[in-house]
């Protein structure tokens, strides 16, 4: 009789044991915390990434990647577009009509011309490292001899205001005179009797910014 107490109290001590030891090990893993370990890393990763790429990103903006322009674009299209410039596969080339920059036959500027020429010396300004042509053209009334002159004379008017009015360093231009060998339009109309009015268009010089592009 005394061992049946003490048998049936050492079962239920074993059976006591049992349990807490199972129960233990549930409560700490139900009592852990997830794993941390791949989160954090994920977060830190991309952090990591935004942080780099964010500077890129400014800067790509400010020197005009990804089709934002910089204030020296913007403005140099403003005075291109007022100018009536064209774009051409070597530049953009701004075209200045006789009757504001010279009387005819001659090659004196005139005062009137002082606003088309600040224009273009401020693009020229703005695009400082694009090389500069100017081109001298006449109508075909004259010899050859005496149309070369006058557009050389004229070109070269053109490109002293711009140095001497306006400080363009004269080492990024260059002048050149033409004559009547490349006319925008026919000098004469299809029955070939004069055309004034092709014959105005002609006479002109031209600015050509090397490299710029509208």
């Amino acid at each position: 009789m005394r061992r049946r107490p003490a048998l049936a109290a050492g079962l239920l001590l074993n059976l006591l044991v049992g349990c807490s030891s199972d129960g233990s090990d549930a409560d700490r893993v139900a009592a852990s915390p997830p794993s941390t370990t791949t989160s954090s890393t994920t977060v830190r990763s991309e952090i990591e990434i935004n942080t780099d790429s964010g500077p890129g990103i400014t800067s790509q903006v400010q020197t005009g990647g990804g089709g934002a322009k910089t204030s020296v674009e913007i403005r140099t299209e403003q005075i291109l577009s007022q100018l009536g410039a064209t774009p051409t596969a070597t530049g953009t080339v701004i075209t200045l009509d006789e009757r504001v920059l010279f009387d005819f036959g001659r090659a004196d500027i005139k005062p009137q011309s002082s606003t088309s020429l600040a224009q273009i010396a401020e693009v020229v300004k703005l695009n400082a490292t694009a090389p500069v042509l100017i081109r001298g053209h006449t109508d075909a009334i004259g010899d050859d001899a005496t149309n070369d002159d006058l557009s050389r004379r004229r070109a070269q008017a053109v490109l002293s205001q711009l140095v001497d009015t306006h400080g363009i360093n004269p080492a990024r231009l260059r002048s050149e005179g033409v004559g009547k060998r490349q006319p925008l339009v026919p000098n004469t109309r299809s029955d070939g009797s004069d055309d004034p009015g092709g014959r105005e268009k002609n006479r002109r010089v031209e600015v050509v910014l090397e490299g710029v592009r509208r």
